[in-house]
């Protein structure tokens, strides 16, 4: 089943997630139809804005947890281990292939956008959403770390101190926090106004020259996104050998007992 679609009209792609069902989760689906079109676009001189959208009651709801249960939970030899880290790298390097894509982003989100939905929307250029959008960054809340660029990218588009509380918490924040820390461009009444503002928007861009709009996209992206790649790359081996493989466990297990969880000490040794 596809969980994408893309429809190209007057030079704007419209990709929204079609996957309401689960909350527009990010499951096995998305991580083989995602690169793919995203690859296509780049390769497409007819486009020259994306809009990021979704169908649905929320945006994204963060990663599909059984597609992570069932790809990273769990012992495993060296060879598993080797497939744990090519298949995270994968997805680190899908959104870094959004946010480095030759033309304009514009998420336009609403309902609720967790966890790896906000890693998704931080690769757009310019983000609105409508005023019952909900936002989280809640893997530490589930023991493991925003390995797909959250801790990269939020800090440069977030007061520090917001991004780390955000990190450090899982907290919600609201539309109305989003658009006070500049995180939202515009923060609409209702999901229709959005769709209307983010469209007016990408065909406001759509006319303009597109080799003008590749080198001023390129010129704000590549330093930043070069550097964040380097720093994603850094987190997987703690991810998969710590995080995932010891606490995640405890965490699902502790939710579904309705208890503390009782995680290992904090190593001191490295």
């Amino acid at each position: 089943m596809s969980v994408i679609s893309c429809h190209i009209e007057h030079n704007i792609a419209k990709v929204t997630l079609t996957n309401p069902a689960v909350g527009n989760a990010l499951g096995r689906a998305f991580w083989d139809e995602f690169p793919a079109l995203i690859e296509a676009l780049q390769h497409n001189p007819e486009v020259h804005v994306l809009v990021l959208t979704a169908e649905g009651k929320h945006f994204c709801v963060g990663i599909d947890l059984p597609f992570a249960q069932s790809e990273f939970l769990g012992p495993g030899d060296e060879t598993i281990r080797q497939h744990r880290i090519d298949e995270i790298i994968a997805m680190q390097d899908a959104f870094q292939a959004l946010e480095t894509l030759d033309v304009p982003v514009i998420a336009a989100i609403h309902g609720a956008c967790i966890g790896a939905g906000i890693e998704l929307a931080s690769c757009a250029d310019i983000r609105l959403c409508s005023q019952d959008a909900m936002f989280a960054l809640k893997e530490i809340q589930l023991a493991i770390i925003p390995d797909l660029g959250g801790l990269q990218r939020l800090p440069r588009q977030l007061p520090q101190g917001v991004a780390r509380e955000l990190a450090l918490t899982g907290r919600n924040f609201s539309a109305t926090d989003a658009q006070q820390w500049h995180w939202v461009n515009q923060c609409l009444p209702d999901r229709d106004s959005l769709q209307s503002a983010a469209l007016q928007m990408a065909k406001q861009m759509a006319a303009f020259a597109p080799r003008a709009m590749r080198h001023i996209k390129r010129s704000m992206v590549e330093a930043d996104a070069a550097n964040d790649l380097r720093a994603m790359r850094d987190l997987i081996a703690p991810q998969v050998d710590e995080c995932i493989s010891v606490d995640m466990r405890e965490a699902l297990q502790a939710a579904a007992e309705k208890r503390p969880a009782q995680f290992p000490k904090r190593p001191v040794n490295s």
